[in-house]
């Protein structure tokens, strides 16, 4: 049996439960060992955990990285996840459960990742992030404040709520809550599921101010709060293209400028403010505590120690 055809099979039983990001990084990604297996003629049923080592020893030595370097670690890592649940999708496929074995698919390891610490943005970048904001681009005075404006609403809402680049592209004025008493936004996360994040004063006002200057007639429709210099919906490359270019305007330097450096930004300085993980998990719309965990690598021992809570004060 031929690895493609199994794999383009795969694909399309996948293709319901997957994200359209998702499946295209899926398809590329499986693409390659697919490519792999066919100019070595192997087959299916001849895949064995060797295979795989081989696999991801000749992506090391042929593949790159996308700034020209080595593939890292957590790139091969996710070669070997996606290898790994193609194959166990094959074991329970009654076309193709005769070509592979459940015991060799679990004998599968995936290799090690090192550990990486995303830098956050301190109260400096933030600023700096801020002034960046008033920098003109155009020659229309016009579009010059709505970016303007708009670029602020963005920064202030990604630093106050850490919701993700799609969940903001996707947010529309009828989920945006903006009275003084109960301000918040409810988004539309992974794995269809709803959420309500509550907003800080400073990013309610400035949400609001936004709203009444620019979207006034839309309040509480369908329409999308972020919108392009051209009011089409904002995508996400635009949004991480316009986080880029902020930060080089701001003449940051160490820390990724981009829309999930804000959401790292978010859990760290939450965790050090609150200290409950369990409740920040909620807020980010994670399904587990162990992925909130990888958020917090940054989060040291002296941020753990400053804001605990004595039960001795609290309780006693």
């Amino acid at each position: 049996m031929i690895v493609r055809e199994a794999l383009e099979e795969y694909l399309a039983a996948k293709r319901p439960e997957m994200r359209h990001k998702t499946m295209s990084e899926a398809r590329r990604i499986l693409g390659y060992f697919s490519d792999f297996c066919t100019e070595r003629g192997i087959e299916l049923d001849h895949i064995r955990p060797r295979i795989i080592y081989e696999y991801t020893d000749f992506l090391c030595e042929n593949r790159h990285s996308k700034q020209g370097g080595t593939l890292s670690s957590h790139t091969v890592f996710l070669h070997t996840t996606l290898i790994k649940a193609f194959l166990a999708w094959c074991t329970q496929d009654e076309e193709f459960e005769e070509y592979v074995r459940p015991s060799m698919v679990g004998k599968i390891k995936k290799p090690r990742q090192d550990k990486f610490v995303v830098e956050t943005f301190t109260r400096d970048h933030i600023d700096a992030l801020l002034k960046a904001c008033d920098t003109g681009k155009t020659t229309s005075e016009k579009i010059n404040t709505y970016l303007r404006d708009r670029n602020r609403a963005i920064v202030m809402l990604l630093v106050d709520t850490g919701i993700r680049a799609a969940e903001l592209c996707g947010l529309r004025m009828k989920y945006l809550n903006l009275s003084p008493t109960d301000p918040h936004i409810r988004v539309f996360g992974k794995n269809d599921k709803w959420r309500e994040i509550g907003l800080g004063e400073r990013c309610r006002k400035e949400l609001r101010r936004f709203v009444r200057k620019h979207r006034n007639n839309e309040r509480g429709t369908d329409a999308f709060v972020f919108r392009t210099r051209r009011d089409e919906p904002l995508e996400v490359r635009a949004l991480i293209g316009i986080i880029n270019q902020l930060g080089h305007d701001a003449g940051i330097q160490g820390v990724r400028c981009s829309p999930h450096t804000f959401r790292h930004s978010y859990a760290v300085a939450f965790m050090r403010e609150s200290q409950d993980i369990y409740r920040l998990s909620k807020l980010m719309g994670h399904s587990s505590i162990r992925i909130t965990e990888n958020y917090l690598k940054s989060f040291t021992q002296q941020d753990a120690r400053r804001g605990a809570v004595s039960p001795l004060d609290a309780a006693f």
